[in-house]
């Protein structure tokens, strides 16, 4: 994201949009952009995205991670964003508060390289907040027999570590939460949010 400047983020947008929604033969009504990379100072990401028909978006991670990453001091529930060319609902990736810190706690390499009990925690949190937690996982990352490609050694723990335990993780973690699709959650407080602004 933070490579692109304005017209390349939205021709790429556009054009993905479009393949996969004839792919799909469904609406393509949310991005996150990679690595979440709509971080301070690319705000304009979001008018873009609201302009080519996006209705929701899930990129602010609300974390403060070196290494271009992070929305520090971001709502860690799902909000909407007013623009000036409208409004876009913010579904956050998940995260845990401890200690007075924000801990990344979605899911990916989160959730196979750091210890179970941070995403649980982290979905316990917005269980006794009343909100919806969002956790991803990628398909290659229930996958341990995928080749292994030669990367530097960072990339290589980061990409490749913890798949031997995903799928019993997920099972375990489908296993203690409820989980809908984000496009349930996004008609849930889309309805919410038509019916307060009808009122007001």
């Amino acid at each position: 994201m933070t490579e692109q400047t304005p017209q390349q983020f939205r021709t790429s947008i556009r054009r993905t949009k479009e393949m996969l929604e004839e792919i799909s033969g469904a609406p393509v009504l949310g991005f996150r952009a990679p690595s979440f990379s709509i971080v301070p100072g690319w705000e304009w990401a979001l008018d873009v995205l609201i302009e080519e028909g996006y209705r929701y978006d899930s990129s602010l991670f609300p974390v403060r991670r070196p290494g271009g990453y992070g929305y520090p001091g971001g709502s860690p529930d799902p909000h909407w964003l007013e623009r000036s060319g409208g409004v876009l609902l913010e579904i956050p990736p998940t995260t845990l508060q401890w200690c007075g810190m924000r801990l990344p706690a979605a899911g990916g390499a989160y959730f196979r390289l750091l210890p179970y009990s941070i995403v649980q925690g982290a979905l316990r949190q917005c269980e006794r907040r009343g909100v919806s937690g969002t956790f991803y996982i990628h398909p290659w990352e229930v996958d341990p027999e995928q080749p292994r490609i030669d990367v530097p050694w960072l990339t290589r723990v980061r990409h490749y570590g913890g798949l031997r335990r995903t799928a019993r993780q997920l099972a375990r973690l489908l296993s203690e939460f409820r989980f809908t699709a984000v496009r349930d959650t996004v008609a849930r407080l889309s309805a919410t949010h038509e019916r307060r602004a009808a009122v007001a």
